[in-house]
């Protein structure tokens, strides 16, 4: 289960650089919040069948991008409360005050993508019983 998960956080990775993802959602909000909770909750409510699993997103090294960052987790966070089949993966705690797992003040190294893989793996295993 750890390698389909590793290849999932690495598709993601790839995906993410080919398109600049994160040097998108880097420079400001691209969704107003409520749009974002609306557009995610759309996604749940059409997959009740499914297990779905919301990664938070990570701090930013430049701390005052962070408040926004929170409020954006935070409906995550929400959301999986009031779903059976949504689960919730907090990562942003791990990552505040260690850089270890950057590669820049945005971009994680593999050792962030690894503790991300640890987490997942981990709330699947919560999720089976």
């Amino acid at each position: 289960m750890r390698k389909i998960f590793r290849k999932i956080v690495k598709k993601y990775k790839k995906t993410a650089k080919s398109i600049g993802l994160n040097r998108i959602l880097g420079v400001s909000n691209v969704v107003d919040i409520d749009v974002y909770k609306r557009n995610i909750e759309s996604v749940i409510e059409r997959s009740k069948d499914t297990k779905i699993f919301l990664i938070s997103t990570i701090p930013h090294l430049d701390i005052s991008r962070n408040s926004e960052i929170m409020r954006y987790n935070e409906v995550l966070s929400q959301l999986s409360s009031k779903y059976d089949h949504v689960f919730y993966v907090e990562v942003y705690s791990d990552f505040v005050d260690h850089s270890v797992y950057y590669l820049d003040n945005t971009h994680m190294n593999d050792a962030g993508y690894e503790m991300i893989t640890d987490k997942l793996l981990s709330m699947y295993e919560i999720s089976q019983k």
